[in-house]
């Protein structure tokens, strides 16, 4: 090959080499596995390590740098909660963020708490300190630039501190000098998660979660056989995971999950896959909604299928007015008064306020959540004190005493004496003085009628009567004498 040949040759290689497409850099996953399972002061549980730790190998198969956490202590727990924190800030704004926690989780006031093993509590006041709350978790995930973030939970087993007779609660109702243990609820409360977050767990709000029989969960069994289907779409398998489930539960446990993911995820690299001819999808992420046409047309068990496998208060809704003389419209009955149950619960936990716990008890006496609501009801505030609080403005700050120099008043000035006299008012120059002039009364002889006659003696006896001077009034006017009444006659009068 001539050597200009050769030049032309390796530019030629150059451009082609510059020009050729590299493949963009995958997004990075990193996952945090915890499994909790020999507890303490609590009853050990039998799936948890096995479930973590075949989770955590599906998840090295996905591509995600695994953080792997075996009963953890408080402080392990939190520790490591810290690092990956700061590990998921650094996979940059693409990233993949996943937290599977398997093991002892409790409610309390509404607010879920993941159990570490050396957990020892007394009272109900003592968990929030011995325990991560799934709050924390998901605030310190939100405050990351992950794209993505899935919290997986297969822990809403029975609260271990209630039950003295059961074989979870024996243990803590023992500590307690009261002689009542922790006063939990059943299940775990309801959350709602924030953008880019899908939180699912075991079981629906309100219920509880079984270990299972074989080597893993119900839940964990139906998630390690689905994630690893290509393509699938994460908020679909957990879709499918809540219809195997409930049949292998024969309809005791119904897996929840709450998305509000805005970009398709999917565990394992493929082929998207379709959601269900039954459905209508809409969006990229699969969200699709149940027509009722679909509803209408299928058998009340292929209907119930499609319900339960959106789990929407619609799609329950759809069903009974296709289905409503069929024997399965009795669970779905038990399904949306659970549902309705929990999203009141979780609205009176919320507000917070004495008003709301006493209507939830009002509307729901029988509710699993009835002691709890009935407790936070005798220390939560009333509604007219918080709207004083919010309408009151807060009090200024106090002002920091200031030292100044006292100066003393100036002396008031004196003033001279008058040296003269003050003058009398001169005279006035006319002098005379004006006759004052009083009215009085002026005494009048006023004659009256007849001239009154005294009669002295009897009239009888030849008494004589004389003439008496008429009587004169203060205002001058004659008033006459009276009458004097003639003397009475008698036969018998004088001597006999």
């Amino acid at each position: 090959m001539r050597p200009g040949h050769l030049v032309n040759w390796l530019a030629a290689a150059v451009v082609a080499v510059i020009l050729t497409p590299w493949p963009a850099e995958a997004a990075k996953r990193v996952a945090l596995v915890v499994g909790n399972a020999s507890y303490e002061a609590i009853p050990a549980l039998p799936n948890p390590m096995r479930d973590a730790a075949a989770t955590r190998d599906a998840l090295t198969e996905a591509g995600f740098e695994v953080v792997h956490l075996a009963d953890a202590t408080l402080p392990a727990f939190q520790a490591t909660l810290d690092a990956f924190a700061k590990k998921v800030e650094a996979a940059g704004e693409d990233a993949a963020a996943v937290v599977f926690y398997a093991g002892h989780a409790v409610q309390l006031a509404g607010t879920n708490y993941l159990l570490p093993i050396d957990v020892k509590p007394r009272t109900d006041a003592d968990v929030p300190g011995q325990s991560v709350s799934l709050t924390d978790i998901l605030k310190r995930l939100d405050a990351t630039k992950a794209r993505t973030k899935i919290v997986i939970l297969d822990s809403c087993r029975d609260n271990p501190f209630v039950n003295p007779a059961g074989a979870r609660g024996l243990a803590l109702t023992l500590l307690d000098g009261a002689g009542a243990g922790p006063a939990g609820e059943t299940g775990l409360a309801r959350i709602e998660s924030k953008g880019g977050t899908l939180v699912a767990f075991s079981t629906s709000p309100g219920a509880t979660a079984a270990d299972g029989t074989g080597e893993h969960s119900p839940f964990a069994a139906a998630f390690l056989k689905l994630v690893r289907e290509p393509g699938l779409p994460v908020e679909q398998l957990f879709r499918q995971v809540r219809l195997a489930v409930y049949e292998t539960t024969g309809g005791q446990q119904t897996p929840w999950e709450t998305s509000s993911l805005t970009t398709p995820f999917s565990f394992f690299e493929g082929p998207p896959q379709t959601a269900a001819d039954t459905v209508e999808t809409t969006g990229s992420t699969g969200a699709a909604q149940v027509t009722t046409a679909a509803l209408t047309g299928q058998t009340a068990a292929e209907a119930f299928r499609t319900a339960l496998y959106w789990d929407t208060l619609d799609a329950y809704r759809l069903f009974l007015a296709a289905h409503p003389d069929d024997l399965l419209a009795l669970r779905v009955h038990r399904i949306l008064t659970l549902r309705q149950e929990e999203m009141a619960w979780a609205e009176a936990v919320r507000d917070g306020t004495k008003d709301a716990f006493a209507l939830y008890l009002r509307l729901f006496p029988g509710s699993s959540h009835a002691e709890a609501a009935m407790r936070l009801a005798a220390t939560a505030p009333e509604r007219a004190r918080l709207q004083l609080a919010a309408v009151c403005p807060a009090p200024a700050p106090a002002l920091k005493p200031t030292k100044t120099k006292l100066t003393p008043a100036p002396a008031p000035k004196k003033t001279k004496k008058a040296t003269t006299k003050p003058r009398r008012a001169p005279a006035p120059a006319d002098d005379f003085e004006e006759p004052v002039w009083v009215e009085r009364p002026v005494r009048t002889y006023d004659p009256g009628p007849a001239i009154a006659v005294d009669i002295i003696g009897g009239a009888i006896f030849g008494g004589m009567s004389r003439p008496r001077p008429p009587r004169m009034r203060d205002d001058g006017g004659y008033r006459p004498m009276p009458q004097r009444q003639p003397m009475p006659t008698s036969p018998s009068y004088g001597y006999r």
